[in-house]
């Protein structure tokens, strides 16, 4: 009678707790997602907004179509909304009613449904633009495959004591074309990672490029530090895949410092200022 006793007494606290977790909700899954956004003046407002995955998964990735963002000019307080334009997590607007003007800080805000909390980020737009003070050329030469010539740039930094600001040079597109949600395995003529020596705020950059006799435009991009920043972690992982896993430690030949500047999520929210020269190799 007693083990009867004892075994009801058990059902009962089995029916009891199957019915206490039966009737607890449990919270969505907090999903973090990577959000890539560029600011300039001279260029539509977009977004790209992702799931973050794992770097061995080789799926392709999933675009946050359910978000809503926001970007706040923090100076005249206007506020914008970025809606969905195009399946894959993209987002964009126009800047007719809503302008990126230098010298602007800018705030962005993204919510999902399943995301409990909200992703966020400011940068500020650099004040001026670097441009091109002189671009000079050597005689072509070979390198064994191909003709190449020898170039040199510079120009004048302008950073100020309220914001240190930070360069690139690329070729042959636009700087915003780097920036898709993923690094693009290409290696561009023009090597513009280059390191940058300073001197006197006279900046040098020198490397060696295809001899072209067509006119090609070299982009100079004037970069906050968060967009250079993230950037130059880009790079390191590209180059690090770029020697694949048959050497001695594959992939793992580098340390890369992880850096984002999206609050509760991934990606970059950066600002830049491009100006450009044509060069027609003689």
């Amino acid at each position: 009678m007693r083990y009867i006793f004892s075994f009801i007494i058990i059902f009962i606290l089995s029916c009891s707790r199957t019915s206490v977790i039966d009737d607890i909700v449990f919270p969505v899954l907090n999903e973090k997602i990577t959000v890539f956004c560029l600011l300039t003046p001279s260029d539509s407002i977009k977004v790209s907004i992702r799931t973050v995955r794992s770097v061995i998964d080789k799926s392709k990735e999933i675009g946050v179509e359910n978000a809503m963002i926001t970007i706040e000019d923090t100076e005249s307080q206007k506020i914008i909304n970025i809606p969905h334009i195009l399946s894959g997590g993209f987002y964009g607007n126009s800047q007719g009613a809503f302008k990126i003007l230098p010298n602007h800080t800018y705030l962005l805000k993204v919510t999902t449904i399943n995301s409990l909390v909200t992703q966020s980020a400011i940068c500020k737009v650099p004040s001026s633009s670097a441009t091109f003070e002189k671009f000079t050329y050597g005689d072509p030469f070979s390198d064994g495959n191909s003709m190449r010539r020898r170039i040199e740039a510079r120009w004048q930094d302008v950073s100020s004591s309220e914001q240190n600001l930070n360069y690139l040079i690329s070729s042959g597109g636009k700087f915003k074309d780097i920036f898709s949600g993923e690094i693009l395995n290409i290696q561009p003529s023009l090597k513009s990672y280059k390191d940058i020596s300073q001197s006197k705020n006279i900046l040098f950059y020198i490397s060696t490029v295809t001899d072209d006799s067509f006119p090609k435009n070299y982009y100079l991009h004037t970069m906050e530090n968060n967009l250079y920043q993230f950037q130059k972690m880009a790079q390191q992982m590209d180059e690090i895949s770029r020697k694949g896993t048959g050497n001695f430690l594959g992939a793992y030949q580098g340390v890369i410092p992880e850096f984002t500047n999206i609050q509760n999520g991934y990606g970059i929210f950066g600002a830049y200022l491009t100006t450009s020269q044509v060069i027609i190799f003689k």
